[in-house]
């Protein structure tokens, strides 16, 4: 008994060592759920693949919390939360021959393109003139009928 307590603490410490556990950087997004799953590498090639997708497809987001489901597959969540303070849904990340890859994510309400500023639209029509004297008697009746 007394030889198997050292020769257990043993294993039990080169287990612990061989498992990599994610060392955050500064500017690194939280990471939870199933963590102890991903080694550092794994997590920095997450953060890489959704980088990217993020700066192709939604550039004004950015990662904010990876949470691990399993050891092929996380989900990252974004910033920012929309005005009402709901999560837009998360990128779906899953591991590949190649690599760590995003398989789902921003849905298609979110990637917004195309808006202009309403200020920057045309007007509908450009008026050349403007009948004063025709729209007079409307503006007096609404006067008289306002009291003033």
């Amino acid at each position: 008994m007394a030889r198997v307590v050292p020769l257990f603490l043993l294993m039990s410490l080169l287990v612990c060592a061989g498992a990599s556990p994610v060392a955050l950087r500064p500017g690194d997004p939280a990471l939870d759920g199933k963590d102890h799953l991903l080694s550092d590498t794994d997590f920095h090639a997450i953060v890489a693949v959704a980088r990217a997708f993020l700066q192709r497809k939604a550039p004004w987001y950015t990662a904010r919390r990876v949470h691990v489901i399993s050891p092929a597959k996380a989900e990252v969540y974004l910033n920012p939360i929309d005005e009402y303070g709901y999560e837009n849904g998360p990128l779906d990340v899953e591991r590949t021959k190649d690599g760590w890859k995003v398989i789902g994510g921003i849905p298609e309400r979110v990637i917004v393109t195309d808006l202009t500023r309403r200020c920057s639209q045309p007007l509908a029509g450009a008026t050349c003139t403007f009948n004063f004297m025709k729209n007079f008697t409307q503006f007096t009746a609404l006067a008289a009928a306002s009291g003033g």
